[in-house]
């Protein structure tokens, strides 16, 4: 017996499709959520790239929500994020509608900048929570 020889065969390789994670609903949810906020924005901008500007500032939380449901993969971290995510839409399209459809003010698009800073004293919380639940499923 050589020992050199590996004595066990080497496993093969996986194939893409094993290398994957299934993503989840609350994935595809969140991430149709992004690409429908973006759009709006995009359409209620004059130009439609200063629209794309926009996008990080003001749906930045649910780009951190995306993240994490692809990361965190816990059903109660899920559950939780894919909440969040939901009452962060309902949110953004009460104020897109106040901001951008009905308002009469020139400047009132401006509030739109800072939602997504304003957001953050509720996300932050959530997402603190999310990481807790999807550390403790995994004691």
């Amino acid at each position: 017996m050589n020992p050199y020889e590996p004595t066990t065969q080497p496993e093969p390789l996986a194939s893409p499709s094993q290398g994957m994670q299934k993503k989840t609903l609350a994935f595809k949810v969140t991430l149709g959520m992004i690409c429908v906020g973006a759009i709006c924005l995009c359409l209620a901008a004059e130009w439609f790239f200063s629209g794309l500007l926009l996008v990080p500032f003001v749906l930045g939380p649910l780009l951190i929500n995306l993240s994490q449901i692809n990361y965190w993969r816990s059903k109660g971290s899920q559950i939780v994020l894919f909440a969040a995510s939901i009452a962060y839409a309902v949110l953004f399209t009460c104020v897109y509608l106040a901001a951008i459809v009905w308002g009469t003010d020139p400047q009132s698009p401006i509030e739109l900048l800072f939602f997504g800073f304003h957001s953050l004293p509720v996300m932050a919380p959530l997402w603190i929570l999310a990481g807790i639940l999807n550390w403790r499923s995994e004691l």
